[in-house]
């Protein structure tokens, strides 16, 4: 019993791993110069290039549960793995998807979420899915693996 339980601490404890904060677009610096603009875009956080990124992108979603996974549900290496894999992501847009990953974490570990586990996305898309859209500006729809 003990050696199942020193096995289980160090999984929990152990194993995710951490990712530096890559380097933000070079189209940000230039958006930080243009002041007083109308955004006719209809996210507040997510720009047409992170939009291209992610919609309809099989890779992005794969990486993305594989991210979320391989950090333990941690938002912020969540967006650092995501953001090294998809380097035109901003961070304002990277966070709506680790937020997705730590609402998943706290509402659905039950379903063992660091297993490749439908149950688990089913579940994370249930309770997460509407504040990701809200989030992201745009309907979970735009991405390539998605539950209702």
């Amino acid at each position: 019993m003990l050696r199942v339980l020193s096995i289980f601490l160090f999984l929990q404890g152990g194993c995710a791993e951490i990712f530096d904060i890559p380097p933000a677009p070079a189209r940000m610096l230039k958006q930080n110069t243009k002041k007083n603009e109308e955004k006719p875009w209809p996210s507040e956080r997510c720009d047409e290039m992170d939009f291209k990124s992610f919609s309809q992108n099989k890779a992005f979603s794969l990486q993305w549960r594989m991210c979320s996974r391989k950090t333990w549900g941690d938002s912020k290496n969540t967006v650092n793995c995501i953001r090294h894999l998809f380097p035109n992501l901003t961070p304002k847009c990277g966070s709506c998807f680790g937020a997705f990953t730590a609402c998943g974490k706290d509402n659905c570990s039950k379903w063992l979420c660091w297993h490749d586990n439908p149950d688990c996305d089913r579940c994370g898309w249930r309770n997460c899915g509407a504040q990701l859209e809200k989030c992201l500006g745009f309907s979970r729809t735009t991405l390539y693996e998605y539950y209702h």
